[in-house]
């Protein structure tokens, strides 16, 4: 199972070249998964990008993530993600919460592969691949 990280979608929604190419990869994947971190972080960018039409923005993403299954964040996760993040902390290696928080709702929903251009930090997640594009 797959899970978009917030930067593939970004690049995804700008139709960088790089991002529309790894769709390809794609082909044989029965779903994708979002995680709802990353419906926050992207809804953040539009409100700190725009100032008119935020909602029709939205309601644009909304449209485009509802091909995608998106896994919220539960106790679980949350446990899971406190985990890795107290670890990481403890060790020198700490990365942004968000990427923890996204990292523990993938580990819970048995994940094994996350799309990412930040590689640097779910790299030091264990029990997580990482593929760049």
């Amino acid at each position: 199972m797959k899970l978009l990280d917030t930067t593939y979608l970004i690049d995804l929604l700008h139709n960088k070249e790089d991002a529309l190419k790894k769709l390809d990869d794609f082909e044989n994947e029965p779903a994708l998964f979002i995680a709802s971190v990353s419906v926050f972080e992207l809804v953040v960018g539009i409100y700190k990008k725009y100032t008119i039409n935020r909602e029709k923005n939205v309601e644009e993403l909304l449209t485009f993530l509802s091909s995608f299954e998106i896994f919220g964040l539960d106790l679980n996760s949350a446990i899971e993600a406190g985990k890795i993040h107290g670890n990481l902390i403890r060790e020198g290696k700490e990365i942004d919460e968000g990427d923890t928080l996204i990292a523990g709702i993938a580990l819970v929903n048995k994940v094994d592969t996350i799309i990412t251009k930040n590689t640097s930090h779910f790299e030091r997640i264990e029990g997580l691949k990482v593929e760049s594009y």
